[in-house]
Parts: structure tokens; sequence; C-alpha cells
């Protein structure tokens, strides 16, 4: 079993890398000097490395990063960057996850990302969002992903053009998570969602969790002893528009801090630290948004379509560690770290890479399962 993994996991992963040069992201033309496979096998290497494609572009003779963002701004779209994520995201991977989960359901989590931007601020995509990093400004996605105890798996992810598309993005990630056909116990709202409109949108076919505004209403209501609960806790927007929710209120050290929520009542009235466990599987989103970022490629572009394809491409690696985890490690104590699944696809793709330009090289292929075997001792 063990020399199974040590020879399958490199296979696996050298047909995932050859899937992902392979998709037909755009039309490049008979004539182009650049093919669409070693453009995306340039683009990959880059996440990998960590480096700009300018500077990936400096150690290849044959192309300048002039050619590359001239068929990067050109033909790559939103859609077609969506059409990819959407693409890998597979059914076949949902099946894993239902397999290795036992099917029985999922909570999933709705938040947003932010990649920081210091450019103008009337560029397109670019929204103001909380200062970090010396500014105030950023390209932002909006991402939905299953939050399980063992991993992170991103479900889908779409970039905001304006603060007033919430509701839209909302409405996108919700008519995705249903063509999937998951099960879903829950939503794991962010704070940005506890407004009326959106948690009646999430309402009418889900639960919800999601923190509560500690407003004046709020504070008047935690006077009284804690635990406490509301099963008709009231929430209106400015057009007088009321939705009904259940308000559990919870006290830590003194602090009082409540969630709103739709769930069957049975189900935390008796606990509802149970409130607190579920949603703090969500924090876990965190982890995962720096391990994608740990796949970001360096760019100054201001093309919102690039922007949103170099992060699909971040999402999809990310997934694929998780992935190749979940396939693999069976025994619960053995798990493949972030870096060794990382530095192992960085080899692959660099192979591709070469190969692209002599396919002579492919015969030297075999020479990285002695890198698996070394990298995947642990089984």
């Amino acid at each position: 079993m063990r020399l199974a993994f040590e020879d399958k996991i490199p296979a696996v992963l050298r047909r995932q890398a050859k899937k992902m040069e392979s998709y037909d992201l755009m039309g490049m033309g008979k004539n182009c000097r650049l093919s669409q496979c070693m453009l995306l096998a340039l683009v990959i290497s880059s996440a990998f490395l960590g480096i700009s494609l300018e500077q990936k572009a400096l150690n290849d003779k044959n192309f300048t990063s002039d050619v590359l963002y001239h068929h990067l701004n050109g033909k790559v779209g939103i859609d077609n960057a969506e059409a990819m994520l959407n693409y890998f995201v597979s059914k076949r991977d949902l099946k894993l996850l239902r397999r290795r989960f036992c099917n029985w359901g999922f909570y999933v989590a709705i938040d947003f990302t932010d990649e920081m931007f210091y450019g103008t601020k009337d560029t397109r995509g670019v929204v103001g969002t909380k200062h970090k990093k010396g500014s105030n400004h950023a390209f932002r996605y909006m991402t939905m992903c299953i939050v399980t105890p063992k991993g992170r798996f991103l479900l889908w992810a779409y970039p905001m053009e304006n603060r007033q598309e919430t509701l839209f993005l909302l409405n996108k990630a919700l008519g995705k998570l249903e063509e999937t056909g998951l099960k879903v116990h829950a939503i794991l709202l962010d704070r940005e969602f506890n407004y009326t409109d959106a948690l009646a949108l999430v309402g009418e076919k889900y639960k919800y969790i999601t923190p509560a505004d500690q407003d004046k209403k709020f504070k008047r209501y935690i006077k009284g002893g804690c635990p406490a609960y509301c099963d008709d806790w009231r929430i209106q927007n400015k057009n007088g528009e009321q939705i009904s929710t259940q308000l559990a209120v919870l006290q830590e050290q003194g602090h009082k801090y409540g969630y709103y929520t739709n769930m069957q009542r049975k189900r935390f009235f008796k606990n509802m630290e149970v409130l607190s466990v579920i949603y703090g599987m969500r924090w876990g989103i965190e982890t995962a948004h720096r391990e994608i970022y740990g796949f970001r490629i360096p760019t100054s572009s201001k093309k919102m379509e690039v922007r949103y394809l170099f992060f699909v491409i971040s999402v999809l690696l990310y997934n694929l560690s998780v992935w190749i985890n979940l396939f693999f490690c069976l025994a619960g104590t053995a798990h493949v770290t972030f870096s060794e699944i990382k530095e192992m696809l960085r080899q692959i793709f660099e192979e591709f890479n070469l190969w692209l330009k002599s396919p002579e090289r492919w015969l030297s292929m075999r020479s990285f399962g002695n890198t698996g075997k070394a990298l995947f001792a642990c089984f």
C-alpha cells in the first residue's frame, strides 16, 4: 500500500497538470507564436514560483511579458475564468468529498477575500475596503467553500465590480450551490450579510448562522440573564420591510454576543454553545485564504479579468492540494503538507513547460518519481 501511494501520487498530479494546461481557455489562432497550452504552463509555473509573468518571461528567450499580456488582456473574460473554475470543481471531486465525509452533509461558508490594490481607485473592479497593508482599495472576490474539521474546499469565486453587487453575487453563489446537489446543513455568513435582504434570500432555501449586530436594540435585550433566546427577532431595512429570525445570546468571560439563525430550535436550544462550535468552523477560511495567497501571481495589471484569472488559478491549485490529501491520506494521521505538495506541483509544471519546447524531454519525467518517493515517505 505504501509503495502504491508513493508511485501513484506523482502520476495523479501529472494527469491533473496536463488537464489544466490543455484546458480550452481561449482561441489563440493557428499562426500564433504562443500556444494556449504554453501560456497556461507559464502562468501556472509563475503561481508555484511566486514570481510575476514579467520575471518568468525573462528566463525564456521565446516570449516577452508583452506577448503574454497581449493575449490575456484581449482574449480572457470573466466568463472564461469562471468557466475554468467550474470545469475543475467537478462532480467527481464533490463525490469524493461526500465519500470521505460519509455523505452526512456539509457546512458551507460564504465570505469575501481582498487583493489589495495601490493604483488609482477608479480602476474597473477596484472597490473600497478595510484599511490593510497601506491601502483602502482592493480587487474583491466573493468566495464559497465547504468547511470541515479536516480542510476547506472552494466551490466558487467571483469578482465584485462595485459595492452594490452583494445581493447579485449572493444569489449567484446560491445558484451555484444548488447546481452541485450537495446536502447543506447550514450556510455560515459573515457579518456583511446580516441584513434583511440577504438573510431573506438565503433563508428561502437554506439554514444559516451569522453573528448578530451589537446595536442599541441588542444591548437593551442582553441586560437580562444569559444565555438568552428570542424566537421572533425582527430585522428591518430602509424601506420598512422586515424579516423574522431567531436570536441566540451567549456569554464568554463577561462578553455577550449573539447569532441570528433560522435553524430548527431543537438543534441548539438546550446547548446554545453548539452555534459557536458550528460557526467556529468558518474561521479556517482565513487559513485557506493565506494558503491560496501562497499561489498568488504578483502583478501590476489593472485588468479585472486578468486579476480574476490569476485568482482562479490560485484557487484551483489550492483545491488540488486539498484533493490530494482527501484522496490518498486514508489513515487519519497521514497528511501531505501544503509546502510538500506545492514543491511537487512546481516541479511537475516546470517539466511540462520544458517538454512543450522540446518534446524529447518527456522521457525525463520518469526521474520525477524519485522526488515523489522522497516527499511522500510519510505514507
